[in-house]
């Protein structure tokens, strides 16, 4: 597969109606033609995926962006430009959504736009060139090596335009020290942290774990011999049909929280919504099984995208303009566009005041869309409905490795590690120069931690 190259504020597609055409924010392009079979707003992953889609069925496809550059909030950004973006209010004016009358067919809605952080606060300092650092505004994320993304990916052939490196390790916090992660059933036998009774617990559990995915399959794979869970003990929490099967506190954990990634507190039975049920779980233990050793260059089950996760949204923006989609960034929306009659979309009003029409517009989560518009059946129902909780992110630039010899490597803190509030796992992911997101010599450590905050150095982890 092919690099595609880091996102910065230049489009990779030669067209005269892109970012690097626009020379001021207020002189916008105009743009020709003005009727398309799709308009899409915001080059997030599920846009692009949406874009992307509707070119290669041959579909004419406009594809805009407010911001200079592509992926919004999926991006991977500068230092400097993820702060900045962070704490951007500009593109979110206060005023709600209004109609003005335009002509006696159509109305104008007017867009508002809704900052999906209610609140940033930012503090540190990166070293003083911090060029050749590229952060991921989703966090830190991992992507297992068959996923269905990547499965995606290869039939779409966006695979040509991005590339993935090998996460080298995975580490487990556990009982104040960090064990690695045996990821087969060779590597469970050559941990000499297991004790051989866990072993041999751990190598029949995943035995009955394949058997049942076998079974599933097809009824002639199922052997004579072979057990298969009772379909009761599917719809249980998982953490139950564990526990059952006697498996060791410190296995389970490692099921539950390093290998099926599991985010919040199995145990916690206050939060049924959280837990994961036993189908669910024997599924993500499938696709990580099905992951090990899926590629040759691949060490383990996870891989990380070069230039950061920005790279997957421009991957299919590049599959659609291949497929002659026109895309133009620094272009904000302000309004849609309204057939009096009828009450269907008629297209958008840019910021430079041009209509462009099309029946379909895909607006990205950001918009806010006056209720007047939408069906009556939904009117009551609060279109755009956001989680409150704080998220502490965390960035650390460092020269020294966590783990001796091993340039990416994940890092997962699960639940009640650090103290006995902590209700959500600590994914913690190290990158290094081979994923071209930091200069050669450093090495960039980021997590995300729900609800709490979290300080990690190379050496110790503090609470």
């Amino acid at each position: 597969m092919e690099a595609a190259g880091a996102s910065d504020e230049t489009s990779p597609f030669p067209s005269s109606t892109t970012s690097s055409s626009i020379s001021h924010p207020t002189q916008y392009p105009t743009i020709d033609p003005t009727t398309f079979d799709l308009i899409v707003c915001g080059t997030g992953l599920p846009e692009s995926l949406i874009s992307a889609a509707a070119a290669a069925a041959a579909k004419s496809v406009l594809h805009l962006d407010p911001n200079p550059f592509y992926g919004s909030h999926f991006s991977s950004l500068s230092p400097s430009s993820l702060v900045s973006f962070l704490n951007s209010s500009d593109d979110h004016p206060s005023a709600a959504p209004h109609a003005v009358e335009d002509s006696d067919d159509h109305a104008s809605f007017y867009l508002r736009r809704c900052p999906v952080y209610s609140q940033v606060e930012t503090s540190g300092s990166f070293p003083e060139s911090s060029h050749g650092f590229l952060l991921d505004l989703v966090g830190p994320r991992v992507i297992y090596c068959a996923d269905s993304m990547v499965d995606l990916l290869t039939r779409s052939c966006a695979s040509n335009h991005v590339e993935f490196k090998s996460v080298d390790a995975t580490l487990m916090y556990w009982e104040g020290k960090l064990c690695l992660v045996p990821d087969s059933r060779e590597a469970i036998f050559r941990d000499r942290a297991l004790s051989l009774g866990e072993k041999s617990q751990m190598t029949k559990f995943l035995r009955l774990i394949q058997g049942h995915i076998a079974s599933e399959r097809s009824v002639e794979e199922a052997k004579e011999g072979i057990l298969r869970i009772p379909a009761e003990d599917l719809e249980r929490p998982f953490t139950d049909f564990l526990q059952n099967k006697r498996l060791p506190p410190k296995i389970k954990t490692m099921i539950l929280y390093a290998i099926i990634l599991a985010n919040y507190d199995q145990e916690d039975a206050e939060s049924p919504n959280n837990l994961i049920l036993t189908k669910d779980g024997i599924e993500s233990l499938a696709l990580y099984t099905n992951s090990v050793s899926r590629f040759s260059n691949a060490v383990g089950a996870f891989i990380y995208p070069m230039y950061g996760h920005g790279e997957l949204p421009q991957a299919f923006c590049r599959c659609a303009a291949v497929k002659g989609a026109l895309y133009v960034l620094r272009m904000p929306v302000s309004a849609i566009i309204v057939d009096k009659e009828t009450g269907g979309c008629k297209g958008i009003k840019l910021a430079s005041g041009q209509d462009i029409f099309s029946q379909q517009v895909v607006l990205d989560s950001s918009f806010e869309v006056p209720s007047s518009m939408l069906p009556s059946n939904v009117v009551d129902k609060k279109l755009n409905s956001y989680c409150s909780y704080k998220v502490a992110r965390g960035v650390c630039i460092t020269t020294s490795s966590i783990l001796p010899d091993s340039s990416n490597v994940l890092v997962i803190f699960p639940p009640k590690s650090l103290y006995p509030e902590q209700l959500t796992t600590v994914q913690v992911l190290q990158l290094s120069k081979n994923v071209a997101n930091c200069p050669p010599g450093w090495l960039v450590m980021c997590f995300n931690f729900v609800n709490g905050f979290l300080f990690i150095t190379p050496n110790q982890v503090v609470a």
